[in-house]
């Protein structure tokens, strides 16, 4: 198991280094940039609502950990953590929106988190010493 950590603030600069350390991070263990796109997307997507939504009242922004590890074994899997200082906020429990209904029908919000959740094969949540902390799993093919 090969595993990597950054740490950062929640602020929207700090988006470009999200990236660069998971493409790093990705070319270090040699996958396939075929299969880089659904973990950037959930990763960026999830960085991003902790950057706009999952700050406390108080404080300016929130410290975020990313991490990265390759299992290897019967299949290869990418597990990917992110977790943040903020406000409780369990995406597994979000409600899921209505995808079907027309723009104008639709409520605001709850895309980024339909979005994650389709493109990994697992999301998890735990709270964990006052920390959102989110395991995304996704099966290499």
């Amino acid at each position: 198991m090969s595993s990597d950590t950054l740490q950062i603030t929640s602020t929207a600069e700090n988006l470009s280094s999200v990236h660069a350390f998971l493409n790093d991070w990705w070319q270090r263990q040699a996958l396939s940039t075929d299969q880089l796109f659904p973990c950037e997307m959930a990763l960026e997507e999830l960085f991003t609502n902790i950057v706009n939504h999952g700050v406390a009242d108080h404080l300016p922004t929130s410290n975020v950990t990313i991490s990265a590890e390759l299992h290897t074994g019967n299949a290869t899997e990418v597990v990917l953590g992110i977790s943040d200082d903020g406000p409780a906020f369990d995406i597994t429990t979000a409600p899921a929106p209505n995808v079907e209904a027309s723009l104008d029908d639709r409520a605001v919000g709850g895309l980024g988190v339909h979005l994650v959740q389709s493109l990994m094969d697992e999301v998890h949540y735990q709270r964990v010493d006052n920390c959102n902390v989110v395991t995304l799993r996704k099966a290499l093919t």
